[in-house]
């Protein structure tokens, strides 16, 4: 097969680059298609969605060209992260990312598919996940992620975002009960996709979700597109800077499908990548940039690994956020901050802080420990307990 990488000059770039790669040959007039973009969340209005979540103007592209073939039905759907207490859920990220307006001027169904309806699939350890009916009952499913890297899966390219297809529960088991890079490989056996089209209009650092910082989002202006999500992946993860063999659900999905890793084997079309690669950071020490940001010393977060999933980490960034923004200046007594399963205690902090549901369960047996439920914990909790526990002592 090949990949094609196209100079972005308008929406007609999207029909060259599926042209090139031959993407309408199982195509037949009369499909139903769903289109998968990653709307991964809602953000502030002050914030532009650039480069967080797939440009409207490309899913456009795709719904035009789709009905030109004469399409039956068409949809458009994800399943973004959904925390009511910050109000946001999958209609809030439609709004917020254009899809909504995109919508309604076209007259396009939006799909929630953590609503579901599901249909349950086993992982190789047993674990089991559901995934969205809308997706596995399609004619002909186009995923459209946006280029970016990820602070847990290295980079988020095709395979990754079809994790926006399960249920709200199985989400949060590829971080809880399985491994998630694996489980990423291994829910793409069941994921039907006929063709990759990749907004990478920007290159994103340190996603998936917004940063503020204001070089996050970078130009890129190139569209991708192919049949096969792999050597999608593989071509996306190099224009980000990272070899396949470097992005670990790359590597299980190419050992589970025998396929090659190498960019070597695959058809390049169009631009050159090397012209255009970049080599963009995905994780950071996010608390030590609050804690730089608002002038805050004396708290430490050992990295928490796999477990943790979006949901909990974006409570826990907003929750913290707020607890710097609101004691800007403090000096904290020496507190350590633990989430997620993997994180493993100094053992020598004076505070030992649990961030949320998992982060309790694991270190059930530590005394005195400052406890913060909730699955995933709720950002005016995060601020309230910890103030009481670290700040006013009552």
């Amino acid at each position: 097969m090949s990949v094609a990488i196209i100079r972005w000059t308008g929406p007609e770039s999207v029909g060259r680059a599926m042209d090139a790669v031959g993407a309408w040959e199982s195509f037949k007039p009369g499909m139903d298609v769903f289109i998968k973009p990653n709307i991964v969340m809602a953000g502030s209005p002050k914030m532009p969605p650039k480069g967080i979540t797939t440009s409207p103007e490309v899913v456009e592209a795709i719904l035009h060209l789709v009905r030109q073939k004469g399409a039956g039905t068409v949809r458009i759907g994800d399943g973004s992260i959904h925390l009511p207490s910050l109000k946001l859920d999958t209609r809030a990220a439609f709004r917020w990312s254009g899809m909504e307006d995109l919508s309604q001027r076209e007259k396009v169904p939006l799909v929630d598919l953590n609503e579901g309806p599901f249909r349950t699939f086993s992982l190789s350890d047993g674990t089991e996940i559901e995934i969205a009916a809308a997706v596995l009952e399609a004619d002909f499913v186009i995923n459209v992620p946006v280029l970016k890297t990820h602070n847990q899966t290295v980079t988020t390219v095709c395979l990754k975002n079809l994790k926006g297809c399960l249920s709200m529960d199985s989400k949060k088991k590829c971080h809880r009960e399985t491994n998630l890079n694996r489980a990423v490989a291994e829910f793409n056996l069941h994921i039907p996709c006929h063709v990759n089209v990749v907004d990478a209009l920007t290159a994103t650092e340190i996603g998936p979700t917004p940063t503020g910082r204001s070089d996050q989002v970078r130009e890129m202006g190139l569209i991708l597109a192919g049949k096969d999500r792999l050597e999608c992946d593989v071509v996306g993860s190099s224009l980000l800077g990272y070899p396949a063999e470097e992005v670990p659900h790359i590597v299980h999905y190419g050992a589970l499908t025998g396929k090659s890793l190498k960019m070597e084997d695959i058809r390049i079309i169009g631009e050159d990548p090397s012209r255009y690669r970049v080599h963009l950071q995905y994780s950071s020490q996010w608390l030590e940039d609050l804690m730089e940001k608002f002038s805050v010393s004396g708290m430490e977060m050992p990295s928490y690994g796999l477990s943790l999933c979006s949901a909990c980490g974006f409570n826990l960034w907003a929750g913290l956020m707020t607890f710097c923004k609101t004691h800007q200046g403090k000096n904290i007594d020496d507190a350590e901050l633990l989430a997620g399963k993997n994180a493993t205690p100094g053992g020598k902090a004076r505070h030992s802080v649990l961030l949320g549901k998992c982060a309790i369960k694991k270190h059930k047996k530590m005394k005195d420990a400052i406890k913060i439920p909730g699955c995933p914990p709720d950002p005016g909790k995060v601020l309230e307990i910890m103030t009481k526990a670290l700040i006013t002592g009552s």
